[in-house]
């Protein structure tokens, strides 16, 4: 099948055969929540690599989120907070940090077993808590049913698809699991909300560390350190010397395909895959 990309007027139209692309690498949280924009390789397949805002010329003495500028003590609003955080206020660094948000986290009354008998919780997909509830067997029993890999839930339930963890989806009267969970209306990515906690370290050159995949939330973040160090490729001395197609790390600039090394986790390899950030990855069977 071929696919018709539209990249830019400066690039044109771009044909590409899915069949030679192949799999493309997921684009790395970070990037997506910050708003970066991904470059296609020269077969038009893949993003090679991504531009990104530069958070390094923001006002020093504000917060900053969603291209919006905060001053000490002004809260963000709740239609544009992550669900489950509330009250998030720019606060003032310390120890010589920027300023960075602080934020409340919810702690929604069913996870504390709060369910009257019989009853079962409603859900929406913007919300961090329940809505609503349903009681009675009768009523209960009216409620349609979802299946979702070989599970079955009930009307106004959420849903956690174990191919896609990064997304929570919701059973509705319309739901239809044949429709991929990254274009399923009734799904939605996690918010991780980045930007929001984290862009302080993001300007003191750290970055994130995801677990097993680069596509979710990140679970760590690994800083500029003097004992970090560039790993050589062995057997390859075709590195690209383009300074858009590096990775930069604290004082280093690494090619495309070249590590740091291992500090004190030896379980995270950090490796330059799509600049301009190098991506830190947890293994999952270590």
């Amino acid at each position: 099948m071929i696919r018709l990309l539209i990249v830019s007027a400066l690039f044109g139209l771009v044909l590409c055969d899915e069949k030679k692309c192949g799999k493309c690498p997921p684009t790395p949280k970070l990037y997506e929540e910050l708003g970066c924009v991904g470059v296609l390789d020269n077969n038009g397949c893949c993003f090679e690599r991504f531009n990104c805002p530069d958070w390094n010329t923001l006002a020093a003495d504000k917060c900053h989120y969603k291209g919006r500028s905060y001053n000490i003590s002004d809260t963000v609003s709740e239609s544009d907070s992550p669900p489950c955080s509330i009250a998030c206020h720019c606060s003032e660094g310390y120890d010589g940090t920027k300023p960075s948000f602080r934020c409340a986290s919810v702690d929604c009354p069913e996870n504390f077993g709060f369910l009257e008998p019989g009853c079962v919780f409603q859900y929406s997909l913007d919300k961090c808590c329940n809505v609503d509830k349903v009681c009675g067997d009768d009523k209960i029993n009216e409620l349609g049913k979802c299946e979702l890999e070989g599970k079955t839930y009930t009307e106004g339930e959420k849903m956690y698809p174990d191919s896609s963890s990064c997304h929570t989806c919701l059973c509705t009267k319309d739901f239809n699991s044949s429709v991929p969970i990254e274009s399923n209306p009734n799904c939605k990515k996690v918010d991780c909300g980045i930007e929001l906690r984290n862009l302080y370290r993001l300007q003191s050159g750290c970055v994130p560390v995801y677990f097993g995949t680069s596509d979710c939330c990140p679970i760590d973040y690994r800083c500029p350190s003097e004992k970090d160090e560039v790993m050589p490729i062995e057997g390859r001395a075709d590195l690209d010397v383009m300074l858009e197609k590096t990775c930069k790390y604290g004082d280093h600039n690494l090619h495309i395909g070249q590590s740091l090394n291992s500090l004190e986790d030896k379980c995270v390899e950090c490796t330059c895959k799509q600049p301009p950030m190098v991506e830190c990855v947890k293994k999952t069977d270590c």
